[in-house]
């Protein structure tokens, strides 16, 4: 499950994927907002990852929406990508078990307690 809310990365994401020849079962792309989704999901996830754009908040956002909705299973891993020095990667129920620097990118792995 892919989401976004911006037009044009949907048309690339779905573009890439049939350049993959993934077939649809394998991946679904959603045109949404990010919150909007979490909150309605049915869905449980065993690995989630998150890009928002850096320094606007959308991070701590979508992570405590992802914890309080309940969409990632216990033990779960959410994969963060964030700016160095940028906002905190530390919540409440996520344990950090990877930290990598990639240049002025960060990578964060947390696990779902």
């Amino acid at each position: 499950m892919l989401v976004d809310n911006n037009r044009a990365a949907v048309d690339v994401i779905r573009r890439n994927a049939a350049r993959l020849k993934l077939e649809t079962a394998d991946v679904s792309v959603v045109s949404r907002d990010y919150l909007s989704y979490i909150k309605s999901s049915i869905d449980k996830f065993d690995i989630i990852f998150l890009d928002p754009p850096y320094g606007r908040g959308y991070l701590a956002k979508a992570v405590e929406a992802i914890r309080d909705c309940g969409i990632l299973a216990y033990d779960g891993i959410l994969v963060i990508e964030s700016e160095v020095g940028g906002e905190s990667v530390e919540f409440e129920g996520f344990e950090a078990i990877k930290t990598k620097e990639y240049g002025r990118i960060l990578v964060n792995v947390l696990r779902n307690m």
